[in-house]
């Protein structure tokens, strides 16, 4: 297996870091610390860090500000929203539900319509992409 690391950019110029390998350790209290000292967190109202990213799998650790609201594109993929901290209020094709600290949703690909943060809150969002086998 090849480790993969992201690259560092002028947004995170210490953002050299391993995002895929045979195990990848998140410390997701240090990435909220981390997006919370950027400037894309200052200048608008969210910041976001792919903590972890393979073929298949994707984790993103978010912070949102009180009201700001995230609408989904069409999701190919299984999707979770895990709430870290925080109030949100999460919409699919059928239902309209708040979500607080330690409660999470799962959704099948094209249900999650969008996440609206009621306070600030940070999440981790997780997609699972089937391989053309598994389908």
């Amino acid at each position: 297996m090849d480790i993969k690391r992201n690259d560092a950019t002028a947004n995170r110029p210490e953002g050299d870091r391993i995002i895929d390998a045979h195990s990848v350790f998140m410390d997701i209290p240090v990435l909220l610390e981390q997006l919370k000292q950027e400037n894309s967190w200052i200048k608008n109202d969210r910041n976001s860090i792919t903590a972890f990213k393979s073929d298949r799998l994707t984790m993103v650790v978010t912070a949102l500000k009180a009201g700001a609201e995230m609408t989904s594109q069409k999701a190919t993929a299984l999707y979770t929203v895990l709430v870290l901290q925080g109030e949100v209020v999460i919409r699919t094709n059928d239902l309209e539900r708040d979500v607080t600290k330690g409660q999470a949703m799962a959704f099948h690909p094209d249900e999650l319509q969008s996440i609206r943060a009621i306070s600030e809150s940070h999440l981790l969002l997780t997609s699972y992409c089937k391989t053309k086998t598994e389908e």
